[in-house]
This record gives C-alpha cells, sequence and structure tokens, in this order.
C-alpha cells in the first residue's frame, strides 16, 4: 500500500508542476497496482479457507436468463409485426393456436407468430438457395381466420376422428409440398 500511496503522492506533484501526461501515467499505475494487490489478496484467502480460486477462462456466453428474455424478446417482435399488419387476434383463437403448434415439432417454439415468421423464413431460404428445413419443410400453419371457420362449422381441435386440425396437419411421408 506503501508503493501505491507514494505513487499518488508522486501524480499529485506532477499534477501541481502542470505535467498532466506524466501525472496521469503514476495514478494509472497506482490503479492497477492497487488491482494486483486486490487479486493477491483474495486468492491468498481463498487459499487459507481451502478452496482454490477460479482461474479458468470462460466465454462470455451469457446467462440462461439472458437466453430467455432473448426469446420473449424475438417472439414479442414477431407478435407485435404480425398484429400491425393483420390486426389482434382473440384470446380464445390465440389458445386454439397454442394448443394446435404447442408441439408442432418444432423445439421450444409453441406460438404461433414465431412459427409463422420463421416458416417464412425458410421459404424464403428454399426459394434463393434451393436448401430445405426439414423442421420447416413439413409445418402446415392455418391462418387464425381458417381456425375460427373451422371451429364453427364443427372441426374438432384433436379428436380421435378422420377430420380434425391435428389430423390433417399430418403430412404423409416422403411428402413435401414444396419440392412436388
Amino acid at each position: 500500500m506503501d508503493e501505491i500511496k507514494a505513487l499518488l503522492d508522486e501524480a499529485v506533484v506532477l499534477a501541481k508542476e502542470g505535467k498532466l501526461e506524466e501525472s496521469r501515467a503514476k495514478r494509472e499505475l497506482a490503479s492497477e497496482l492497487r488491482k494486483i494487490k486486490e487479486e493477491e489478496t483474495a486468492t491468498k484467502a481463498a487459499t487459507l479457507s481451502g478452496q482454490r480460486p477460479d482461474t479458468t477462462y470462460r466465454l462470455p456466453f451469457g446467462t440462461p436468463d439472458q437466453a430467455t428474455a432473448l426469446d420473449d424478446a424475438r417472439a414479442s417482435a414477431f407478435k407485435s409485426v404480425y398484429v400491425k399488419k393483420f390486426g389482434e387476434i382473440e384470446p380464445a383463437t390465440e389458445q386454439v393456436m397454442k394448443e394446435l403448434y404447442g408441439n408442432a415439432g418444432v423445439k421450444g417454439i409453441d406460438d404461433f407468430y414465431t412459427l409463422r415468421a420463421l416458416k417464412f423464413a425458410a421459404l424464403a431460404n428454399y426459394c434463393k438457395h434451393g436448401h430445405e428445413d426439414p423442421r420447416f419443410s413439413r409445418l402446415l400453419l392455418y391462418t387464425p381466420d381458417q381456425v375460427v371457420k373451422g371451429i364453427m362449422s364443427g372441426v374438432e381441435v384433436e379428436g380421435g376422428g378422420n377430420y380434425s386440425f391435428k389430423s390433417t396437419m399430418v403430412s404423409p411421408q416422403g411428402f413435401c409440398p414444396l419440392t412436388a
């Protein structure tokens, strides 16, 4: 600590003499020395308590909370674009859409707005480059109007019968509507 105090005293004297650059260099050196001393003190304390300090360098991938916040922000952005373009979906219809696409085979995505945006992006990628995304090539998306009209005409959302929204969403093996 005496070294740090001596450096700071020298910086004050140099600043009074008008040598600002040298004064700034002395203050920065004192700051670096203080950081080194604090790290050494922390390492000694951890060693004395029987713990090894974690000295491994880890890449900054973020925390799970940050990833969830990013996914929420992306989903709300897709929703706001859809609502601005087509209008708000009624809560009952939105609940039916959640039930339809809750396990659509795309991991981690269960809302209509995000699925719609990613489906359009996959289609654009296929049209431009010819690369087919297997997660979206067989995914059938109904518009909210189609869902409402289907329910009003008696189509079941999920049923054991031959005609329900879930049963018509399953495409036959080997059939890709984009390549047919």
